[in-house]
């Protein structure tokens, strides 16, 4: 682990003062125009000097309590980043190669299940789980998973019973390394061979590989875990079109594919220092940004994925209760964020707005400009 790099060295007063009055604008027209509950954003750049995070909006529908920046939400598949990084860590220590066998690193009662779901687990490796070419589909988007969440939000899941869920409703569909398809499940799976690795849960297991502490990360935790801090039970609520998240189980989205709360300032920390290399060492750098042709965007690798933001080239996440972080080399500038309601407006295009936003305050030419 390199000595991360402090996050901004020092602030440009005019730019700050720019920069806070487009996101305070960009916000209010959300809340206004979009009729959303709630949202946050924290955007960082060294080469603009400036480090400003805003939100707008209430706790839930029902409260006139202010939804502040330190308020926690659910950061969903942007875990994804954080499960992908820590199997690199772990490769980094010597525990587990990319291309092992999977069936080597698992659970037997995961193997078990994945077999008699038919999927090629003797060919199966933690490159594939990585960046989803291990001819799994996706629990999370089968109708079947969504139909129960609704009649039984509080029902409390297990790793292996969503991955069992996957083997009956979608049973494989391609020989590994065949051909990318995203799946929350690869993820699920990954992170039961992070915790049968390290001896950790999954929290205790990305929090240590990731030095989350070193990098300032104090908010940013597996939900539920027993030593979260007391004040992440203050966690904004999220809603899916007409639906209010907030009492769903956290369990739905646990296990590595999502599963992490976090504040956007936090998304942001992390994901700069990450493709800064200040987490990863050379040789686990070049796994990251290897991207898989035909895939997500402008090309998936492990946890991330390449995007056009406001005519830039970025890379990042984004989750699917609408959280998003994003960061910009050109101008080492980071963009982090949720919008709390699903289904009126989409993060990664408000995301892209935003930067043309930027670009315009702070003249900041494009690469095709």
């Amino acid at each position: 682990m390199r000595e991360s790099m402090p996050f901004i060295n020092a602030i440009d007063k005019k730019n700050q003062a720019t920069l806070k009055a487009v996101l305070q604008s960009a916000l209010q027209r959300l809340l206004t125009e979009d009729v959303i509950p709630a949202a946050t954003v924290h955007v960082a750049s060294a080469s603009l000097a400036v480090d400003c995070e805003q939100c707008v909006g209430t706790r839930s529908r029902d409260s006139d309590q202010a939804y502040t920046p330190e308020q926690v939400f659910r950061v969903a598949s942007n875990t994804k980043t954080y499960t992908a990084a820590t199997v690199l860590r772990l490769q980094e220590e010597g525990l587990l190669a990319l291309d092992d066998l999977v069936v080597q690193h698992l659970p037997k009662a995961i193997t078990t299940i994945l077999r008699q779901g038919g999927f090629a687990v003797d060919a199966l490796t933690p490159r594939h789980l990585l960046n989803h070419t291990a001819g799994i589909e996706d629990h999370a988007v089968a109708d079947e998973y969504f139909a129960r969440i609704l009649a039984q939000p509080d029902h409390v899941w297990t790793p292996a019973e969503q991955i069992a869920l996957l083997a009956e409703y979608s049973p494989a569909q391609h020989p590994p390394g065949q051909c990318f398809a995203y799946s929350d499940t690869g993820y699920v799976i990954l992170g039961q061979m992070i915790e049968q690795l390290s001896g950790m849960s999954l929290n205790d297991a990305l929090r240590h590989y990731l030095a989350m502490d070193q990098l300032g990360l104090h908010r940013t935790w597996i939900e539920n875990d027993p030593n979260a801090p007391a004040e992440n039970q203050q966690r904004v609520h999220q809603y899916h079109e007409q639906h209010d998240t907030y009492h769903w189980h956290a369990s739905m989205d646990l296990f590595g594919g999502g599963g992490l709360l976090s504040t956007a300032r936090e998304l942001s920390i992390f994901l700069r220092n990450l493709l800064r290399g200040d987490v990863l060492n050379d040789t686990s750098m070049s796994c990251l940004h290897h991207y898989v042709a035909d895939s997500l965007s402008d090309g998936y690798s492990m946890g991330l994925y390449k995007e056009q933001l406001g005519g830039h080239a970025a890379m990042g996440h984004t989750g699917a209760w609408n959280s998003f972080s994003f960061y910009i080399p050109e101008h080492d500038l980071v963009l982090s964020g949720a919008i709390m309601h699903k289904g009126v407006i989409n993060g990664t295009q408000w995301a892209s707005d935003l930067i043309y936003e930027l670009n315009e305050a702070f003249k900041i030419k494009t690469p095709a400009a």
